[in-house]
């Protein structure tokens, strides 16, 4: 994680005179290229670092500086435990809990208080199976290792994949995995709930640039499309969360319509089937053929 990486690295100037780009790069298991960029970020953010080229140079923090509430005011750190606390929730990884208490320790007197506001990605039944997939795929973003798994769509069906991960992404109230799949030969967004049985390989694989990639045409793999939808008012309390609000209208007579333009793939129709008991699609025709086709318990609702 990289807030976790820039915080090790200020703790690692501030205990050492010096250190090289190298070293930083094998110690945290990245590339120098990334430190190179980890420490131009440090540099924005007010961090005094000096850089010494040639034989001996390397990278050094200025002798007066002191991390203290100069660089963090105790809100930010807050802000900052309070993140680190979601993370650990969903990947259980020990260098998580480690950059927390060494945080905390930076100013003694927030402790507790960001308890305030919890962040919590787990399930509310504990399911030990999806942190250990969570686990998995976050070791092997951190690695640059390839990682296989089974893949099951939303007409269940099953494929294995194999995937230079990237980047873990929560999303709409769920996580997905970026990465590049070997088998589509592309970028794809794989949910993590229909990821089964993944295994971290040891192939390793060339860094990909996130900021290279057009996440938007990855994310919206389906043109988008405008859907007109219509809901009894007992369904309010389902609609929050899930549309936009400017999109909702509530009208008159108790019912609730949603306009909302999404891309029209698989998630979408997983997000309409789940209110395929209470809700009409208006239109377009074609959305609503596709879920009659679907499901029985809808062709009774529109028939």
């Amino acid at each position: 994680m990289k807030i976790d990486r820039l915080l090790s690295i200020v703790l690692l100037l501030l205990n050492r005179e010096k250190v090289t780009a190298p070293y930083l790069a094998g110690y945290f298991e990245t590339s120098i290229r990334t430190i190179y960029r980890d420490i131009d970020t440090l540099c924005i953010a007010g961090i005094p670092i000096v850089s010494q080229q040639g034989t001996g140079g390397g990278y050094s923090l200025s002798p007066n500086f002191k991390m203290d509430r100069q660089v963090f005011t105790p809100d930010e750190l807050l802000a900052l435990i309070t993140g680190l606390k979601g993370v650990e929730s969903a990947f259980r990884d020990k260098t998580v809990s480690s950059a927390m208490e060494k945080v905390t320790a930076l100013v003694p007197e927030i402790a507790g208080t960001e308890k305030s506001v919890v962040i919590d990605f787990s399930s509310w039944d504990r399911d030990s199976t999806h942190q250990e997939i969570m686990s998995a795929l976050y070791r092997a973003v951190l690695s640059h290792r390839r990682v296989r798994f089974e893949y099951a769509n939303l007409q269940n069906e099953t494929t294995e994949r194999t995937v230079e991960p990237i980047q873990l992404m929560f999303k709409m109230s769920a996580w997905y995995l970026l990465g590049f799949c070997l088998l589509k030969n592309n970028y794809r967004f794989f949910r993590v709930s229909r990821i089964h049985k993944p295994v971290v390989l040891d192939e390793t694989f060339r860094e990909h640039d996130p900021a290279s990639i057009n996440m938007d045409t990855e994310w919206r793999s389906a043109p988008p499309v405008e859907l007109h939808l219509r809901f009894p008012e007992e369904a309010r309390g389902r609609l929050f969360g899930r549309f936009p609000e400017q999109g909702i209208k509530y009208n008159d007579d108790g019912t609730i319509e949603v306009r909302v333009v999404y891309p029209l793939d698989e998630w979408v129709y997983g997000l309409l089937l789940g209110f395929a008991d209470i809700m009409e699609v208006l239109s377009p025709e074609s959305v609503r053929n596709e879920l009659l086709r679907r499901t029985g318990i809808f062709r009774e609702k529109n028939a």
